[in-house]
């Protein structure tokens, strides 16, 4: 898309945690220790940028995104408590789902990797306060490496379906296991312009049929 001259700028909301352009995510943070020790609404907020938005194209306000990043925040009824970026990330399909309910894994799962990672506090909030029973600041500084983002695909013949991630890290799986962080009920969407799209999918079409023509070599 080199230019925006005959696209199709008809705004397309896509609710798939596949990232084309650039993807938000809503989820419930779900883990037995945590929640145990900080009760209450906890929420992860997920922003992933495979390319910034065209604005030209979509007519969207522009904002400062970058190619192969993710934003991620954690909240606690609804005061953010720490974030983390990422960058040099990438996405495709794996066959491992996440959710062990079969009706909610039979769409397939979206895999965004990323290869570096880290984590901050904010000051004086409940996680990240030094005076509190259970800080949390060294912790959190020390969450670095690399991230896996898995998650599966929502029901697309339903609008209101959600679907699970997972939040995962070298640090963080070794004080909570290989589940990492689980991130149930997610909400995950973007709006981009319809020939956006359709270019996407035909570029997927394309490269599927060149692997399998390889394939059959």
């Amino acid at each position: 898309m080199a230019a925006a001259f005959g696209i199709n700028k008809t705004l397309t909301c896509f609710p798939q945690p596949e990232v084309i352009t650039q993807s938000f995510s809503d989820c419930e943070l779900k883990q037995a220790t945590i929640s145990a020790i900080f009760p209450g609404n906890l929420r992860v907020s997920l922003i992933r940028v495979a390319e910034p938005e065209n604005s030209a194209v979509t007519g969207q306000p522009r904002w400062p995104s970058q190619a192969g990043t993710t934003l991620s925040s954690v909240w606690l009824d609804g005061v953010e408590q720490f974030y983390c970026q990422a960058k040099g990330c990438t996405g495709q399909n794996q066959s491992q789902a996440i959710s062990s309910v079969a009706s909610e894994t039979k769409w397939g799962t979206y895999n965004w990797t990323c290869s570096s990672l880290q984590c901050y506090c904010i000051p004086g909030t409940t996680m990240c306060n030094d005076n509190g029973p259970f800080p949390l600041s060294s912790l959190i500084a020390s969450i670095t490496g690399s991230l896996s983002l898995p998650c599966d695909y929502a029901d697309p013949s339903n609008e209101t379906a959600t679907h699970a991630c997972a939040f995962k890290g070298e640090v963080l799986q070794k004080f909570l296991g290989d589940a990492g962080l689980p991130l149930q009920n997610c909400r995950s969407g973007s709006c981009m312009a319809q020939g956006t799209l359709d270019s996407f999918w035909a570029n997927e079409a394309a490269t599927a049929g060149a692997a399998g023509h390889k394939s059959s070599d």
